[in-house]
């Protein structure tokens, strides 16, 4: 299962939309998706993005933990988020695909 490919197919975004974003060329965010990254700033992003603790888009848990609104403050801050993504969810969908 790749949780972060998943997530944003049950959110209807495209790769071009995230690697946007992420300040991504869409190249190298399809390259995040089918091999991870080792860019901790990226994952503090897509947890932003999909409100999830970093720990669950790493696979390392099952449950999703969502981010408090400190957190949440915290990040968007830091890192200067454009908010556009998070409008055009609305609600996140967490029904992904189970491979």
């Amino acid at each position: 299962m790749n949780i972060i490919r998943d997530l944003r197919i049950a959110n209807n975004l495209k790769q071009k939309e995230v690697a946007k974003y992420l300040s991504y060329s869409k190249s190298s965010y399809s390259d995040t998706e089918i091999k991870g990254t080792v860019n901790i700033h990226i994952y503090v992003l897509l947890s932003y993005l999909y409100d999830v603790n970093i720990a669950y888009l790493l696979g390392l848990t099952k449950h999703i933990v969502h981010l408090t609104e400190e957190e949440k403050l915290n990040i968007k801050i830091k890192y200067k988020v454009d908010n556009y993504l998070k409008e055009k969810i609305g609600n996140i969908n967490y029904e992904i695909r189970k491979s």
